[in-house]
């Protein structure tokens, strides 16, 4: 605000500002990074409100490093409640360009305010008058120059390179985040298929309690504690209730607190009442739906899985057709580019082994596990018996000779309330598979590992090679090697460890190696 006059006007003018608009512009980019393309005339000194510009700076300098950004990533740098009102005050994705075009045309006029109280002060001070007109010159020009901003096309300087196969060969990626060995990471987006009653919500608990424990589920290992979120969308509360009361039983290990988190549509009314600002959840095939389940995430300080239980209680529409499950993407699309894993659960169509509905539903999805009952002559009475098949018709798109028993064949048992699983053990198929006499070398490392260790007869990839390294079977990896350079120097290893596993020498779970000979080789 200016104490003096402008343009002659004895009154005193409020700069031109629109907070709101930069709230709503700030909140939108933290919902929807791409909302950035759009805003490409904002600049951080556009900005009026407190830390707004410092807000934007941060949000643009990580999107275009190539980090997803929200607010739980910026939690540790800003004010929360300030992070939470912008969240709350995201417009949707179309009315975004008008919003900055806004605030651009208020920096603009702001601009035009100074230039012209300075031009009132050039002439009372007898500046002489082509000093006077350049600079008025200049500073129309200048505001001119930022609306134009994003009006056409820049050329895109780099893009060959940026998409480039040898870059992606050179590109810094964050390692697998393991919540279930190979099968489950941060990134994972997985059907979970079967009848109604064979016990997919019983089975998506106990994974849910291994991951928030960090000891894994059967065969499959936890590298750390993970934040588990269930959505469940037709249970009733008390059956919830008994169901979360046994799955701590079983587990034996209660999660770590906080870490496993469910929501129950039956109490939506109670959850809307205490949480006004969420409210009750809409269709997560749905905008709302997908802007509310975000919301939940960041409310609840950040998850790593999403477990949604299941695709018919959970989403409206049609089920058998595409666009009912088309809808969902925007959810899905939503929470890889966040790294947080999410787990669908789905029922069978009416042969009982395929998933129900159209097949493009696993289209963009990397695993689908299908869940087949056993015939009664296979299992006891009483007991909860299955087998979790990730073969056609289901999927395994992230299966790799290093990692293939995390998506075998397995038949998981419920019974006197404890889960065991069979068939988990890697069997040679084909031919009898020649183990190279550098193959035996590597395997001696292992064995001297192992020997080394407190743990019975298995040990860490990592611990294998760095064994191999001292003895001379592999170059060691530097600190400033590349990727490339990385890959490189572990050839060799992969090669021997795919033969010995290969061979029945060795079984391989995630990160974990056993040694499967003892002294019969």
């Amino acid at each position: 605000m200016y104490d003096a006059p402008l343009f002659g006007s004895a009154e005193r003018r409020e700069l031109p500002a629109n907070v709101q608009a930069e709230l709503a512009v700030l909140g939108s980019l933290l919902a929807n990074n791409r909302n950035l393309d759009v805003c490409s005339a904002l600049l951080p000194e556009h900005f009026v409100g407190e830390g707004l510009g410092e807000i934007y700076l941060e949000i643009r300098s990580r999107v275009q490093g190539g980090r997803a950004t929200d607010a739980v990533s910026l939690k540790g740098k800003f004010d929360q409640k300030l992070l939470a009102q912008l969240l709350s005050a995201h417009v949707a994705n179309n009315v975004v360009p008008e919003y900055a075009r806004a605030i651009v045309e208020c920096a603009g006029r702001r601009s035009l305010f100074e230039a012209g109280q300075r031009m009132i002060d050039g002439a009372a001070d007898g500046l002489p008058l082509h000093e006077i007109t350049a600079y008025a010159t200049s500073a129309i020009e200048a505001v001119a120059g930022d609306l134009s901003v994003g009006s056409s096309p820049s050329p895109l300087t780099g893009l060959n390179t940026f998409l480039a196969i040898e870059t992606w060969a050179e590109r810094e990626m964050p390692p697998p985040d393991r919540l279930l060995g190979d099968l489950v990471t941060t990134t994972t987006r997985m059907f979970l298929v079967g009848s109604t009653g064979l016990g997919k919500t019983l089975l998506a608990l106990a994974l849910g309690c291994g991951m928030s424990s960090g000891q894994g589920f059967l065969h499959w290992r936890s590298t750390r504690a993970a934040r588990v979120l269930v959505i469940d969308g037709e249970m009733p509360g008390e059956l919830i209730r008994q169901r979360a009361i046994d799955a701590l039983r079983r587990a034996g290990i209660v999660p770590k607190p906080d870490h496993l988190m469910i929501y129950a549509r039956d109490q939506e009314d109670d959850f809307a009442e205490r949480f006004p600002t969420l409210g009750p959840m809409p269709p997560l095939n749905t905008e709302p739906g997908t802007n509310w389940t975000l919301a939940l995430i960041a409310a609840l300080g950040g998850v790593d899985m999403v477990i949604f239980d299941n695709v018919m209680s959970l989403l409206v529409g049609i089920q058998k057709e595409e666009e009912a499950w088309a809808g969902a993407l925007r959810l899905v699309q939503r929470l890889t580019a966040k790294r947080i894993g999410q787990i669908w659960i789905d029922h069978t169509g009416h042969d009982g082994g395929r998933q129900y509905g159209t097949s493009t539903k696993a289209w963009r999805f990397d695993a689908v596990g299908i869940m087949l009952p056993l015939a009664a002559n296979q299992r006891s009475p009483h007991e909860i018996a299955f087998t979790l098949s990730f073969e056609h018709p289901g999927k395994a798109r992230r299966r790799t000779p290093d990692n293939w028993q995390d998506f075998e064949t397995v038949t998981i048992r419920l019974r006197e309330d404890r889960w065991t699983s069979e068939g988990a053990r890697i069997v040679p198929r084909g031919p009898a598979v020649t183990v190279s006499p550098q193959a035996k070398e590597f395997h001696n490392a292992l064995r001297a590992s192992i020997g080394k260790s407190l743990a019975s007869g298995k040990l860490t990839r990592d611990e294998w090679f760095a064994e191999c390294t001292r003895a001379g079977l592999v170059t060691a990896i530097e600190d400033g090697d590349s990727h490339a350079k990385r890959d490189a120097k572990r050839a060799l290893f992969r090669k021997h460890l795919a033969t010995l596993k290969r061979a029945g020498w060795i079984a391989v779970d995630g990160e974990i190696v056993k040694d499967l000979t003892g002294d019969s080789r």
